[in-house]
């Protein structure tokens, strides 16, 4: 690997994204393509080094966040990276029929690497902000007595008044809280909304 790439490499360790260290997240992708590309008889040292610097140019100083797989891809090929290389970088994000098997399974490395727990790290603020907005939805709807967000926002209790609300009504409750969400909070993953109706009967044996 020439000089320039190893260098970039190297800047990539002070780069994070969203809280994740780059250095540490391309690592993780080429190892893991490696893997999955030794599991099913695939190139696996192309896998391990197109892992490794798909996300190379992100250690430039300029944005190059829009299209970041492109740009690396061109950094790869400027520095004398193999063709085979370029191409699973420059491709690992599109959905090209005719891209390299390869490819795919950097791009899957990829989403392993990213969404596992714990990859990325919110600011407490915003984390404590999106918990409240979640329940802040559920509480202005009528009928609804307490909201719980749960498992860091991707579950949402809403509890009920039994007696003013029904079985009918607590599933069409689900569905505006659902709609509700998906309008108001964007792209924040799948959010389940579990709607709790619960009916107590109390008696006393003297």
């Amino acid at each position: 690997m020439g000089e320039p790439l190893l260098e970039s490499l190297g800047i990539l360790r002070f780069r994070t994204s969203y809280g994740q260290n780059l250095l540490v997240h391309s690592k993780e992708v080429g190892y893991l393509a490696g893997k999955m590309a030794e599991e099913l008889d695939m190139d696996v040292q192309l896998a391990r080094r197109a892992g490794l610097l798909h996300d190379i140019a992100r250690a430039l100083d300029h944005d190059i966040s829009t299209d970041a797989s492109q740009a690396s891809a061109a950094l790869a090929r400027k520095c004398g990276e193999p063709a085979e290389v370029v191409e699973v970088i420059e491709t690992h994000r599109q959905n090209a029929p005719n891209r390299r098997a390869v490819a795919i399974l950097v791009q899957a490395a990829d989403e392993i690497s990213t969404h596992r727990p714990g990859a990325l790290k919110e600011k407490v603020e915003d984390y404590i902000r999106r918990m409240r907005q979640i329940e802040e939805v559920a509480l202005n709807q009528p009928g609804v007595d307490g909201a719980y967000a749960l498992q860091s926002g991707k579950e949402v209790r809403v509890l009920v008044d039994s007696a003013t609300v029904n079985d009918a009504y607590g599933d069409q409750l689900a569905d505006d809280i659902t709609r509700l969400l998906e309008e108001e909070l964007g792209q924040h993953g799948q959010i389940k909304v579990c709607v709790i109706r619960e009916i107590r009967a109390i008696h006393y044996a003297r």
